[in-house]
């Protein structure tokens, strides 16, 4: 009879054990469940920040649609400026200040451009940032007002790597507004 009350208490153990076997996969679950979800919130952040990447890249061709009717609006309005007076002749001066603006994440790039375009023979205007919408290549904006400051605008942007566009933050005919998206070549 010893041997049968060893063996009950025996079973009785087993029995004591299985509690404690069946908590331990509630916590590993539970630390699975927590790795889960911290996993989901890393990959919202990243998944919200990769649609406004996103929407950047389609918001340059909305503004190029949009300023599109306005180089036709100063086309036709350049066919008319001779026939009105000679004044537009005198001011096709070519533009040599530049301000330039950054609409990138690598700081003090505005500053190190204006720099390098200073020591090139442009008069440094203002630097600083542009936030008024996310760019997605360099654009040199000047004012459709002096013709000089477009042939001006266009040598700025090959020199930069980018592009030349009427308007824009450019609202002296006699400066450019340089908008760096990305560092220059």
């Amino acid at each position: 009879m010893t041997e049968q009350s060893e063996y009950q208490g025996g079973a009785h153990r087993l029995e004591d054990a299985e509690p404690t076997q069946r908590s331990l996969p509630l916590r590993g679950l539970a630390m699975i469940l927590i790795a889960v979800a911290v996993l989901l919130v890393a990959w919202g952040i990243y998944a919200a920040n990769s649609e406004e990447d996103t929407v950047a890249e389609v918001e340059p061709t909305q503004v190029e649609q949009t300023q599109e009717p306005t180089q036709t609006q100063q086309q036709s309005e350049e066919a008319e400026q001779p026939q009105q007076s000679p004044e537009p002749t005198e001011q096709a001066q070519p533009v040599k200040q530049v301000t330039v603006l950054n609409n990138s994440t690598v700081q003090g790039m505005a500053a190190d451009v204006a720099n390098t375009l200073a020591a090139e023979g442009w008069q440094k205007g203002e630097v600083g940032n542009f936030s008024d919408a996310v760019l997605p290549q360099n654009t040199v904006y000047f004012n459709p007002q002096n013709p000089g400051a477009e042939q001006s605008a266009r040598e700025l942007a090959d020199r930069v790597g980018g592009v030349a566009q009427a308007g824009g933050p450019a609202s002296d005919p006699n400066a450019l507004v340089l908008v760096l998206a990305k560092n220059i070549p």
